[in-house]
């Protein structure tokens, strides 16, 4: 083509046309549009305060209101007898001061030529440009003969295109000159990873909106208070971050609009890094003769693109001026056979099956020849041994011979039905950053070290904010603030359910949160008279700075009490699921939660501790087991503390004033000489010092093999409960065998029976 022609004219043309001009480094005066971006010029645009009028106006989604907007192009100003056109008449009318107008560009238009470049216009589209100087140029003369190979399988498909780029790359053909086109999410997914095999860089076209990425999320999740959404998105990404400020500020005329600001966020997208030099996914079909264009699944309903009676204006409704269902699927083939008929260089290929669904080769080319996947040449090695593992596994399972398994078995030799699961340490392993341990991780890490890794280096577990996270925070903040101030727990509840998406189970458990709730904050308040420790600490955050590790840590509540040289304290820490308090399992580092909260308590802001006991407060929200009780006795029951005492009498005497037969401590009980039941769990100061400081010392050997990279696949097992692999959702990562466990003997439970 002669593209001298196109100077001093307007011209259209689709976005991949717009990128072959100005490939041709020409000095031309023009202007370059698509056909919609100048029917917009010339009759009218609309933006998001039309849209919010719409919804507004109508009570309907954005998407709806959209849709309705999009039709009000074709509607003259004049009765229908059409419902469905009375109504765009309606809307149209009801918008018309928020319309934009480009009058200077129409009176600009009127002394230019307009040139039309490889498009059939519709009907409406030549309505819009009658009037004007415009002339449609086809280039598309040619009638290149193609053939469609076709392939079983989808996966089949993607490699013979794989290996025939490669075979154009071996004769020299620039690889910017190599197209991709009608790539949806199943083949692109191949194509990762076929053509990552095959060392072949591709620029791919989709993004990933702002609604999807993990401050896009968090912010939505708070959105209801827009300076707290931003307040907690503030720490990540500042790009991501500022694109999101910018659309709320973009926004502020509707008052924040959340369905508006939502549908922002997922039309707009993170800039991805593209490659200098790669094979470019294309949109459209446009003659070329320079460059190699793959065609891809080439299938009935998908090649021409077949359109159905479901447009808003109808086929029973539809004015002269736009084309039938029938017009468009005519228009369509006619269009696209034109467009293939027009590529030299071109690759067709089809598929019979993917994952999901059988499919048809596509009736608009004659050609067709069905294809075996077998490849001339090796261009991926690694790929030839998983072709050559997956001719195996067709062998063994349905005894079938693939055509080239005979060659690959005399080519190379894998380690079939062979696999060495066990952990490979990392040369050179180094964190990004300096440890932080937590207990939550350091039980991780300690119940198997594969796990750690998997979850905390790799960060593959993400976090699901589900209903059971929801509701522990939930109980956590009411318990907060119902014990340092009188809060109305029904209110808390109903502010709950309203700003979550609950389904019906859900909203009634937490409906019946609200008595439950009231009644454990009257036992805890109740527990409270009882003792002496008249001062309280809340969600404190503590964090130990150690030489290779921080430790941090966070304690539900601090009981103590100021005297003149001493601070007797008692940690409580709530607990809505299970949890294991006993210590003799502390030599193989686990259970040792509350051991723990001893070192970061003695490190805390308190000066002079003296620990008077560490406890769990089990939260229990099922109802209680039948006994010879009522329901409040039993909660009650539930309510006692569970943990360690100190063994002076004195200072279990500022908890619990009745420790001797104890309402709060459970198992805490004297005998009539004095002395504690061997099931009381008791300790003297010098032996709870002796724990704090072995756990010292079990934190620094964790943090140390964590720094050196030891994340062996070690399961603790006790017993016959395999507790390191129990709540694991990744054991398809690691092919965990039983000899990777580590047995630690069943030891006995101590006895506590409350019988003398």
């Amino acid at each position: 083509m002669d593209y001298k022609i196109l100077d001093n004219s307007i011209v259209i043309c689709s976005n991949q046309m717009k990128k072959n001009i100005l490939n041709q480094n020409l000095l031309l005066n023009i202007k370059i549009m698509t056909i919609n971006e100048l029917i917009k010029k010339l009759t009218f645009d609309y933006d998001e305060k039309a849209i919010f009028h719409i919804m507004q106006k109508e009570n309907i989604k954005y998407s709806l209101a959209q849709m309705y907007l999009d039709n009000i192009y074709y509607i003259e100003n004049k009765e229908y007898e059409s419902p469905k056109l009375k109504k765009l008449v309606e809307i149209k009318e009801s918008v018309k001061e928020l319309l934009i107008y480009d009058e200077l560009f129409k009176n600009y238009i009127k002394n230019k030529k307009i040139i039309i470049l490889n498009k059939k216009l519709t009907k409406y589209e030549k309505k819009v440009l009658s009037g004007l100087n415009y002339e449609e140029i086809d280039t598309r003369k040619d009638n290149y003969d193609h053939e469609v190979h076709v392939f079983k399988y989808l996966e089949d498909e993607v490699k013979y295109i794989g290996n025939k780029i490669c075979e154009l790359l071996d004769q020299g053909i620039n690889i910017n000159k190599i197209k991709l086109f009608n790539v949806n999410e199943d083949y692109e997914k191949s194509i990762k990873r076929n053509f990552y095999l095959l060392n072949l860089k591709v620029n791919f076209k989709t993004k990933k909106p702002l609604i999807s990425t993990i401050p896009g999320k968090i912010f939505i999740e708070n959105i209801k208070n827009i300076e707290t959404a931003i307040e907690k998105i503030s720490s990540y990404d500042s790009k991501i971050v500022n694109k999101i400020i910018s659309i709320c500020n973009k926004y502020a005329w509707s008052n924040y609009n959340e369905e508006l600001i939502k549908e922002e966020l997922r039309r707009t997208s993170i800039n991805e890094e593209k490659y200098d030099n790669a094979i470019e996914i294309i949109d459209t079909l446009e003659k070329t003769n320079d460059e190699y264009v793959f065609l891809m699944g080439f299938n009935e309903g998908i090649i021409p693109k077949t359109y159905k009676d479901e447009d808003y204006i109808n086929d029973n409704i539809k004015m002269d001026y736009l084309e039938t269902t029938l017009e468009k699927n005519i228009n369509s083939k006619e269009e696209t056979l034109k467009s293939i008929k027009s590529i030299k260089n071109l690759y067709i290929t089809s598929k019979q099956k993917d994952s999901k669904q059988t499919f048809y080769v596509s009736n608009l080319l004659d050609n067709i020849k069905n294809e075996n996947y077998i490849s001339n040449k090796t261009y991926s090695p690694l790929l030839d041994k998983i072709e050559y593992a997956k001719y195996l596994d067709e062998y063994n399972k349905y005894g079938t011979i693939n055509d080239e398994l005979y060659t690959l078995a005399n080519t190379y030799e894998i380690p079939y039905k062979k696999y060495n699961h066990s952990y490979k340490k990392i040369n050179n392993f180094k964190l990004d950053k300096k440890l932080e341990l937590s207990y939550t991780s350091f039980e991780t890490y300690n119940e198997c070290n594969f796990k750690y890794y998997i979850n905390k280096i790799l960060k593959l577990n993400i976090f699901e904010n589900n209903f059971a996270a929801k509701i522990g925070t939930l109980i956590h903040n009411i318990l907060e603030l119902s014990l340092k101030e009188n809060i109305n727990i029904d209110n808390e509840i109903d502010k709950f359910i309203n700003e979550n998406e609950l389904s019906n189970k859900e909203t009634f458990f937490a409906q019946k949160l609200k008595q439950d709730l009231k009644q454990i904050i009257e036992i805890i308040k109740e527990q409270k008279q009882n003792s002496l420790l008249d001062k309280e600490l809340y969600e404190q955050n503590i964090i130990i700075e150690n030489e290779n590790y921080n430790l941090i840590g966070k304690i539900d509540k601090i009981m103590y009490k100021e005297e003149d040289n001493v601070t007797p304290v008692a940690i409580i820490d709530y607990k809505t699921g299970n949890a294991n308090i006993d210590l003799k399992y502390i030599d193989y580092n686990l259970n040792m939660q509350l051991p723990i909260y001893i070192y970061l308590i003695n490190n805390s802001k308190l000066k002079n501790i003296r620990l008077v006991g560490f406890y769990l407060q089990k939260i229990h929200l099922e109802t209680p087991k039948k006994e010879n009780k009522s329901l409040y006795e039993m909660q009650k029951e539930n309510l006692k503390l569970e943990g360690y005492s100190n063994k002076d009498k004195s200072l279990l005497k500022l908890l619990d004033k009745n420790f001797e037969n104890s309402k709060i401590i459970k198992s805490m009980k004297v005998k009539t000489d004095g002395n504690f039941y061997n099931y009381t769990k008791v300790l003297t100061d010098e032996e709870i010092k002796e724990l704090e400081n072995k756990t010292k010392q079990k934190l620094t050997e964790t943090a140390k093999n964590i720094i050196n990279g030891i994340f062996t696949i070690n399961p603790k097992k006790i017993g016959k409960d395999n507790i390191g692999c129990r709540f694991c959702k990744f054991k398809d990562i690691c092919f965990m065998e039983e000899y990777d466990t580590i047995k630690i003997e069943k030891r006995q439970e101590n006895d506590t029976n409350e019988t003398e």
